[in-house]
């Protein structure tokens, strides 16, 4: 194995963020309704 496994944790933890904000910005600039429920599922955390 390459990397130990917190790592790859840490690692994956920062592309999923990462990820959903990517997609929480783009649903803002489209369409609302999309964005209020991303706002829901970012505020569970």
């Amino acid at each position: 194995m390459w990397t130990d496994e917190d790592s790859l944790k840490s690692i994956w933890g920062e592309i999923i963020a990462w990820t959903f904000e990517l997609l929480y910005e783009n649903a803002m600039a489209q369409d609302k309704e999309w964005a209020n429920m991303l706002k829901k599922l970012k505020n569970k955390k």
